[in-house]
C-alpha cells in the first residue's frame, strides 16, 4: 500500500515548504518537505524538486508500516500512520503503545496513542497536538471505512435480471444493509502554504503515560523532520 495523494496533502501541510535550506529546532539542515539527507547550508531547490524528495523520502516509511502492522488497514488508517512515522521516525513508532494496540486490533485505543506524541523537549507543542488531533480523526475515519466494508452486503447476481423481466418486488429490506454513516471529517487543515520563516516541523516525542521507555527520539536517524 502507498499514500495517497491526500495523505501527502496532511503531511505537506504540517511540514510546510522551505525551498532554501535552514536548520530545524535541533539544528539539522533541513529543505523542502523536511527533507534532510544530503542538505548543506546555501542549498536551493525547485518545487518540483521539494516534491520528489517527499515522494522518495516516504517510500521507507511506506514499507516499514507494511512490515510491522500485522492487521488489515484501510487507505485512510495508513495515511494516517504514514503521517505520524514520518514526523516521529520508525523507531518510535516500533516502541509504541500505537503499534501494540493496533496489532491487537483496539483501533480505539490506537487511535488515542496518536494523542500522546505532542510534545519536543517535554514540552507540549500546539502545532503537535494539531497534527496527532487530525492523524487520529483520518485513522478513526479509516477505522470505519473498514468496518463498513466488512459489513457489506454481496451484490446479488440477479439483481440485473430484475429490471429487464419487470421485477418490482420490494427492496425496502436494502435499507437496513446501509453502512453506518462515516465519522465526520476533521476540521480544516490550517493553511501553511506561506509558513513564517522561523517554521519548521517539530519532532515529537512521547508523553511518559505512552509507557516507550523514552521521551528521547533524537537517535532515530529515520525521523524525517529531525
Amino acid at each position: 500500500m502507498q499514500i495517497s495523494e491526500a495523505g501527502i496533502s496532511l503531511i505537506k501541510t504540517f511540514e510546510g515548504l522551505r525551498l532554501s535550506s535552514y536548520t530545524d529546532s535541533v539544528g539539522i539542515w533541513t529543505i523542502g518537505y523536511g527533507h534532510t539527507h544530503g542538505v548543506h547550508a546555501g542549498m536551493v531547490i525547485t518545487m518540483a524538486q521539494a516534491e520528489q524528495f517527499l515522494r522518495d523520502d516516504l517510500v521507507p516509511f511506506e514499507s516499514y508500516i507494511a512490515a510491522v502492522v500485522k492487521v488489515t488497514l484501510s487507505q485512510k488508517m495508513f495515511d494516517a500512520l504514514t503521517s505520524f512515522v514520518y514526523n516521529v521516525g520508525q523507531g518510535n513508532l516500533a516502541k509504541s503503545s500505537l503499534l501494540r494496540l493496533l496489532n491487537l486490533g483496539d483501533y480505539q485505543s490506537a487511535a488515542d496513542g496518536f494523542l500522546l506524541w505532542n510534545r519536543a523537549g517535554g514540552i507540549v507543542v500546539a502545532g503537535l497536538t494539531k497534527r496527532r488531533e487530525m492523524e487520529r480523526a483520518l485513522f478513526l475515519q479509516g477505522v470505519a471505512d473498514l468496518q463498513n466494508a466488512s459489513s457489506a452486503p454481496a451484490s446479488d447476481s440477479t439483481d440485473s435480471d430484475s429490471t429487464d423481466s419487470g421485477d418490482t418486488s420490494d427492496t425496502s429490506s436494502d435499507a437496513s444493509q446501509t453502512p453506518s454513516d462515516p465519522l465526520p471529517a476533521p476540521d480544516s487543515v490550517p493553511d501553511t502554504s506561506s509558513p513564517d520563516s522561523s517554521d519548521s516541523a517539530p519532532v515529537a516525542s512521547p508523553d511518559p503515560t505512552d509507557g516507550s521507555g523514552s521521551s528521547d527520539n533524537s537517535d532515530d536517524s529515520s525521523t524525517a523532520s529531525s
